[in-house]
This record gives C-alpha cells, structure tokens and sequence, in this order.
C-alpha cells in the first residue's frame, strides 16, 4: 500500500500544481503587484516534483521579479538549488548554493539541501565522506548557536543532520544495508520529527 499512498500525494500535487497554474493565468497570485515568497517557493517545489523543469526555470525567472526586493536574490538562488536538486545535478546544486551569500533566514533551508546533494553524491563516490561529515556538523553548529529557529523548528533540522550524519557513517562503514534499513525505518517511524521524509523514506526503500 506504500506505492498506492505515494501515488495519491503524488495526485495531489499535481492537482495543487495545476491550481497554481489556474491562478497564475487569472492573476489570482499576485497582491498589489507582489508575490509572496512562500507561493513561488511552493510553485517551484511542486514544480519539480512534477519534474517540469523547463516551465519552473522560466517560472524562477520571469516571477522573481514579482518579490520583495530584499528576499528575491536569496529566493532566486535557492530556487535553482532545489531547481538542479531535482534533476539530480548535485554537483551544480552544491555550487549554486555554497557560492551564495544567503541571509540568516534562508540558511537552515539552503543548508538542508546542500547536505541532501552531498549524500546524493556520497552514495555515488564515498570519498566525499568528509566534506558530508564537515557540512553536516558545521551546520549543526550553526543553527545551534543562532536563535532565529524556534524550538518547534530547531529539532526537526537537528534531527535530521543527525540521522543523515550517521546514515552515511553506518553506509562509509559497511555495516549491513538490512541493519541500517531496519534501524533508519524505526528512526523514522518513532517520535522524532524530520524534515524531507518522503526523501529520507526513498533512501531507506533503496537499501533493499
């Protein structure tokens, strides 16, 4: 029943794509000229989930111009951080992210992606082990020590680096792809809350 459920929010998202397609058309988006960053954020996500990928990179550009001047460069480029994250160009979206200088509010979520691309490629060639590790409790580090997240937010981002950090280590050390299976599908399951769950249940899926 996992297929069949995935399926469904896979429907969904195509309906609340086609929603946002509809508004877009009417004008419906836009308020006072303006477009809030958490519509073109949800756009472009929902956009390369549906892996339409040249309509979402004319969307980044061509609506950008539509935000609040003091969030649209750091909305633009983590936009085409998550825009070659789903066409599986890690690398680029590694290098489109670290080579911004995004504010302390886009940070966590950068950050987050930029450690999704390092495993990606971890996966591939593991002598990236340590740059994955080094990002990881860098970023660790810094959302740590700043305050911006609010408790409610700071855990899933923790939990997350965490149980990435150590997914990675228990793969470097070639520990049993069923042990580590069976140990990430409990993290999941349990109280922790994560964030990029779908993401995290199809690296499990993987390691059958």
């Amino acid at each position: 029943d996992q297929p069949r459920s995935r399926g469904l929010g896979d429907v969904y998202k195509r309906q609340a794509l086609d929603l946002y397609k509809t508004g877009l058309k009417q004008v419906l988006l836009l308020e006072n000229n303006k477009m809030r960053e958490a519509t073109y954020s949800n756009i472009i996500l929902l956009g390369c989930q549906a892996k339409e990928f040249a309509w979402v990179d004319e969307f980044i550009r061509i609506y950008s111009t539509y935000l609040d001047p003091e969030i649209r460069e750091d909305a633009k480029a983590h936009a085409l951080g998550l825009w070659y994250f789903y066409q599986k160009d890690f690398s680029k979206s590694v290098d489109q992210l670290l080579h911004f200088k995004f504010s302390p509010a886009y940070q966590p979520r950068v950050r987050i992606i930029i450690i999704r691309s390092l495993f990606e490629q971890f996966l591939k060639d593991h002598s990236i082990f340590s740059l994955l590790q080094a990002q990881c409790d860098a970023f660790e580090k810094y959302i740590s020590r700043n305050d911006f997240l609010a408790k409610p937010r700071l855990e899933p981002h923790l939990n997350t680096i965490r149980l990435i950090r150590k997914l990675a280590h228990l793969l470097f050390e070639q520990e049993e792809k069923e042990v580590i299976q069976k140990w990430l599908d409990q993290e999941l399951m349990g109280k922790k809350k994560f964030l990029s769950q779908t993401w995290l249940k199809e690296k499990s899926r993987s390691l059958k």
